[in-house]
C-alpha cells in the first residue's frame, strides 16, 4: 500500500491498523464458527435422547392424550407386527436355520429385512413419531431402536408368535422399568428436563412406560411438571403438603 500523510504523524502506518481491525474480525468469526460448530456437535449428539414430551393444559387433555398413546399407538403398531405379509411372523419365516420360534430367528430376520424400503422397524418408528406429533424424529428413532437391542439380550424360546409379540410390544411400550437400560434412561432423563432450585428433577422417573413419559400436566402450585392424573392439577408432592 502506497504510504498516507497520515502516517508521517503515527507510529505505526495506517495500513498496520487496518490489517489489526481486519484480524480482530476474523477472530470474532472464527469464535463465532467454533461456538456454532460446538452447539452442532451437540445437537447431533444428544437431540436423540431429547424426549419429546407434551406438556397438557387440564385434564381432560391429558387423559386424552394417555389414552392415544395407551390404546390407538398401541394397537397401531400391534396390527404392524400382526401383518400377515409383513409382520413379526413373516420376517422370521425369512429364516429358515431353525424352525423354533426364537429371539436369533426373529434378529436374523430383521436383519435380512432392514434394507427394506419400509422395514416394520421403520414403520415402527414413523408410527412413535406421528403419536409424538413429530417433534423429535431422532429420539423416536433411537427409542425404538433401544428397545429393539434389549429383546435381542434375550435368549428365549417362545411357544407362538403371539407370545413374541407380547415380549416385543413389552419393551416397546416399556411396561417394565427393567426394559431399557438404566443409562440410557438417566440420559435421557437429564438431557430433556431442567432440575428445580434444589437441583432435583421433576419427574423423577424417566424410566416409565411411553404414556407417562411423553404426557404431563403443570402443578397449578409449585409449577413443575408431573402425570399424577388421579391428584387433577396438583403433583403429588403438593397434595401431600396440603394434607398436611
Amino acid at each position: 500500500m502506497e504510504p498516507l500523510i497520515i502516517d508521517y504523524y503515527n507510529e505505526y502506518p495506517q495500513f498496520v491498523k487496518v490489517i489489526d481491525n481486519l484480524n480482530d474480525e476474523l477472530s470474532i468469526i472464527q469464535n463465532k464458527y467454533e461456538t456454532l460448530k460446538l452447539e452442532n456437535n451437540y445437537v447431533k449428539n444428544y437431540h436423540k435422547y431429547l424426549i419429546p414430551y407434551r406438556v397438557c393444559d387440564n385434564i381432560y387433555e391429558y387423559k386424552a392424550q394417555r389414552l392415544s398413546i395407551e390404546l390407538n399407538m398401541k394397537y397401531a403398531i400391534m396390527n404392524l407386527l400382526e401383518d400377515d405379509e409383513n409382520g413379526i411372523e413373516a420376517i422370521c419365516n425369512l429364516d429358515t436355520i431353525s424352525d423354533d420360534i426364537t429371539i436369533n430367528k426373529l434378529k436374523r430376520g430383521l436383519f435380512i429385512t432392514q434394507y427394506r424400503e419400509y422395514s416394520i422397524i421403520g414403520k415402527i418408528i414413523n408410527i412413535l413419531n406421528d403419536y409424538t406429533y413429530k417433534i423429535n424424529k431422532k429420539w423416536c428413532k433411537n427409542r425404538i431402536h433401544t428397545s429393539f437391542n434389549g429383546l435381542m439380550m434375550l435368549d428365549k424360546t417362545y411357544e407362538s408368535y403371539d407370545d413374541m409379540i407380547i415380549d416385543i410390544m413389552h419393551y416397546i411400550m416399556n411396561y417394565d422399568t427393567q426394559c431399557l437400560p438404566e443409562k440410557y434412561n438417566e440420559l435421557c432423563h437429564k438431557i430433556t428436563f431442567e432440575p428445580n432450585k434444589n437441583g432435583e428433577y421433576f419427574p423423577n422417573n424417566c424410566n416409565t412406560d411411553l404414556s407417562s413419559l411423553l404426557n404431563y400436566m403443570k402443578c397449578s402450585k409449585c409449577n413443575n411438571l408431573h402425570n399424577e392424573d388421579k391428584n387433577k392439577n396438583i403433583c403429588y408432592i403438593c397434595s401431600q403438603d396440603k394434607k398436611n
